[in-house]
């Protein structure tokens, strides 16, 4: 299951999900591609870790961290505009936009089985999705464009090959399986 979840809802969760995650992070970008990032205590972070950072957190049964993803504003500095914006070569990027959000530090655990972690890409996929849509005010009118950064995260490979999450996107199975996120909401 994905739960959705910021530094001011993590003491609602059994365990350190946040901890956990950060530490998936650290094996996937530092360990694996070998990324010279700020780490502390094996927990990769950023300067995009901060309040207004959600994080989705795919956990199994035992609340073992498998799969994450980080989504920030863009009303602030955010990492594509700060650090990669050399790589935007059409357009111009957001400026102080609450409707639009960055998606980035998608990790899925590399050791566990393929359909599985095929299968928490699409979950981590859905949570982007379903966030953005229970998070746009709609008024009465025309139909609301919802604006989202999406670029392809590579995804490592077991074999030492790379896809894309795009490439896994379009594969075939079931998507019936595809879960729901579980976000904290205040009654």
């Amino acid at each position: 299951m994905i739960s959705c979840i910021t530094l001011k809802t993590a003491h609602l969760f059994r365990g350190n999900p946040i901890a956990s995650m950060l530490q998936l992070r650290f094996r996937a970008v530092i360990e694996r591609q070998e990324w010279d990032v700020p780490n502390w205590q094996n927990m990769e972070y950023d300067e995009f870790d901060n309040p207004a950072t959600t994080y989705f957190v795919w956990r199994d049964g035992d609340d073992a961290v498998g799969g994450c993803a980080r989504l920030y504003p863009t009303d602030r500095p955010y990492m594509l505009k700060k650090a990669f914006s050399f790589l935007v070569t059409d357009g111009t990027l957001p400026e102080s936009d609450m409707t639009i959000w960055e998606g980035s530090r998608l990790c899925v655990e590399k050791d566990l089985p393929a359909p599985l972690r095929k299968r928490i890409i699409y979950e981590l996929s859905v949570a982007y999705m379903e966030y953005a849509m229970s998070n746009v005010s709609v008024q009465p009118g025309p139909p609301v464009k919802i604006p989202w950064i999406c670029y392809t995260i590579p995804i490592e490979q077991p074999s030492g090959q790379s896809e894309s999450v795009h490439s896994l996107m379009s594969g075939h199975g079931d998507d019936r399986d595809i879960g729901r996120i579980a976000p904290y909401r205040s009654e």
